[in-house]
């Protein structure tokens, strides 16, 4: 069981592109209700590592419910960078 002792904040149908960014900016008011609703909580700080296994595609991440694009990650990385949610 590879899941034992781990906690899951998100699994099957909360693992979306919409909540993967709410999580990535910290907006738990908008994931409130959904897995855990855990959000990162990080300050310019800080150094947040972001892995992200896929098969692949240009211009786009998938996930189970549906694509992240490129432009809607460059944008809510940028966010995180505009509101000092990490370090460079």
């Amino acid at each position: 069981d590879v899941y034992a002792g781990c906690v899951i904040d998100y699994k099957g149908r909360d693992v979306t592109p919409a909540n993967f960014i709410k999580v990535l900016k910290g907006d738990a008011a908008g994931v409130k209700g959904v897995g855990t609703g855990r959000v990162l909580k990080s300050t310019k700080n800080d150094k947040v590592f972001l892995k992200f296994a896929d098969h692949g595609g240009v211009g786009l991440i998938g996930f189970p419910s549906g694509y992240l694009y490129a432009k809607d990650l460059l944008a809510t990385l940028n966010y995180m960078y505009q509101n000092k949610l990490h370090s460079w």
